[in-house]
């Protein structure tokens, strides 16, 4: 059995005319081909990579991919895959515009292709721009009986967000003559080709790489994890900085960039292969691409520059918020040293949370000591009063969406989920809520426990 990896490539607005694409944008250890290509070998093994552009590419494009990263080739299409592959090898389709912060769960989509006998798609929900849809219900006079609201991210969730799919080469076969531009829409093309197909929702962290505020901020935190950190660039780059330049944080430098004496490069900052910063200059929080020129005394901060005409259509407003004058930006950061506040910071919050944790567990030990004997009174009032179990286990969401037992002593009926339907029509809250006044599905010792102990809880 082969792995075959479709990289999804696009050429964003924000990279300029006649740049790079998505995959050529240096962040952190390589460009996001690099990022992309490692990550698929890690995770499926030895495998085939392609690029397939989305967009159209200018002149050149093909041969700068296969020489930027040998092997890759660019197609066309899907069928050129797919005619190379068998029906029982794996294709993963990425799409390069949305990219996770952490690293991708390939064992738990192959799981769940080989468990749909098809495809899957790692997707991540998205709320839009309604935060509620409200439903209403009304009887034969037009009188409304009952509003419900369903609440994004909680009962309202759409998997719109699709990272990339794992599918079959059978499955892939019949989505081959079918225009592919990105991930969200192959799912949908296998879903109509009736693929069967399982959905991994993902709750890492992610952002938009065809927007240059998530590029960036992809970029810097890849610089800012210890395996990628290149302090002052690498060996062979440092004889390209000039002796009176000044290097503050985490500073990446491809071979062939230079330096001029005088420029100021405050971290996290990745300076492409080429790349030129001139006499002066001050670069802060920023990609520089392969190529680019920094002009002598200006300064660029914040920003993604693939192009010298993005710079200098920056350097032309002065009023815009992403630049700033040299000699603030040098006097800002005069005085701090390279890393200074993000170790620190990182350190203090770890210590704090084991401290916390310690502390709550603790407490917790010895109040159900404590209260052990007005516990177990009270089961017995439980198991006395009303047939069914004493705890009852309620499902909840907690950090990361990880769900858990929530256990209670039990203050209803056992079947008090069935027949809470029947009584929708009383209820008078709108919403995913359910609260009754007078709840005929409540025990006698519960309403004790609810209204004079308020113990069903502990």
């Amino acid at each position: 059995m082969k792995h075959f990896v479709i990289l999804l490539d696009s050429r964003p607005q924000f990279v300029g005319r006649g740049a790079a694409s998505l995959l050529q944008i240096p962040v952190g250890g390589g460009s996001l081909l690099a990022h992309f290509s490692r990550a698929a070998d890690e995770g499926l093994g030895s495998c085939e990579i392609f690029v397939l552009p989305v967009s159209p590419m200018g002149r050149g494009y093909a041969e700068a991919i296969e020489r930027a990263a040998g092997g890759i080739h660019v197609i066309d299409s899907l069928r050129a895959v797919v005619d190379r592959a068998e029906p029982s090898d794996v294709l993963a389709v990425i799409d390069s515009r949305r990219a996770l912060l952490e690293s991708y769960p390939w064992k738990e989509l192959t799981r769940a292709a080989v468990a749909a006998r098809g495809a899957a798609h790692l997707v991540a929900t998205d709320d839009g721009p309604e935060r509620a849809q409200e439903n209403t219900w009304h009887d034969e006079t037009g009188e409304i009986q009952c509003v419900q609201r369903y609440y994004a991210g909680v009962t309202l969730v759409r998997a719109q967000t699709v990272f990339c799919t794992l599918m079959s080469g059978a499955a892939a076969r019949l989505a081959a003559d079918e225009p592919l531009s990105s991930a969200r829409q192959l799912r949908q093309t296998l879903a109509a080709a009736d693929v069967a197909s399982r959905d991994v929702l993902t709750v890492t962290p992610w952002v938009e790489m065809d927007q240059e505020r998530g590029a960036l901020s992809f970029a810097c935190r890849r610089l800012l994890t210890p395996e990628t950190t290149s302090v002052a660039g690498a060996q062979n780059a440092e004889r390209a900085v000039h002796k009176a330049a000044r290097l503050i944080g985490p500073v990446e430098i491809d071979s062939g960039a230079v330096v001029e004496a005088g420029s100021t490069i405050i971290g996290p900052v990745i300076l492409g292969a080429g790349s030129h910063v001139l006499r002066g200059a001050t670069v802060a929080r920023a990609v520089i691409g392969p190529g680019v020129t920094v002009p002598a005394g200006s300064a660029v901060a914040q920003r993604v520059v693939l192009a010298n005409e993005n710079l200098r259509d920056e350097m032309d407003d002065e009023e815009d918020g992403s630049t700033l004058q040299s000699g603030s930006l040098r006097r800002a950061y005069a005085s701090i040293p390279a890393g200074a506040g993000h170790r620190t910071r990182s350190r203090s919050r770890e210590v704090y949370a084991e401290i916390k944790a310690l502390v709550e567990a603790i407490i917790a030990i010895v109040a159900l000591v404590m209260l052990a004997p007005l516990f177990v009174l009270t089961a017995i009032a439980i198991k006395c009063d009303s047939a069914g179990p004493v705890f009852f286990g309620h499902g909840r969401e907690g950090r990361g969406g990880k769900r858990f037992k929530c256990w209670k002593f039990r203050t209803m009926v056992p079947d008090a989920d069935a027949r809470q339907r029947a009584l929708y029509r009383d209820n008078p809250i709108d919403g995913p809520q359910f609260k009754l006044k007078t709840d005929p599905r409540v025990t006698r010792v519960g309403r004790v426990l609810r209204r004079a102990c308020n113990i069903s809880r502990c």
